[in-house]
């Protein structure tokens, strides 16, 4: 599980700091109303996800996936900055910052893991 939370911990950065990149290179400033939107989706896929968490790990731990998800997001992000700044950078700095702080949660044992959540 700590490799894992590593993995997870090590992608989510490297996405940070990519759309932080993209959010100082279009100028974009962020919103409040779009970094809890990003928040939001991201605490609710994880509900979701928790449901059956061992399948969505058989999925994520494929490296193709993880890279997949990573040039998309980042991607996407790039687009998103281009026609939207503001909501798109922040959405996505919303989301991900959720998701590193549930990590540290998890890893500080504050939330427990996804596979607990419906036991």
């Amino acid at each position: 599980m700590e490799t894992e939370a590593g993995i997870d911990a090590a992608l989510a950065l490297v996405s940070l700091i990519a759309f932080a990149v993209i959010g100082i290179l279009v100028d974009a400033s962020l919103s409040i109303l779009y970094l809890g939107c990003g928040a939001a989706a991201t605490i609710a896929f994880e509900i979701v996800a928790s449901r059956d968490p061992d399948r969505i790990r058989r999925y994520w731990e494929r490296r193709p996936v993880q890279l997949a998800s990573l040039a998309l997001a980042i991607g996407g992000a790039a687009v998103g900055a281009h026609l939207a700044p503001t909501v798109a950078v922040s959405l996505c700095v919303g989301a991900v910052s959720a998701y590193l702080l549930l990590l540290a949660a998890i890893q500080a044992r504050i939330v427990p893991p996804l596979r607990r959540w419906w036991r």
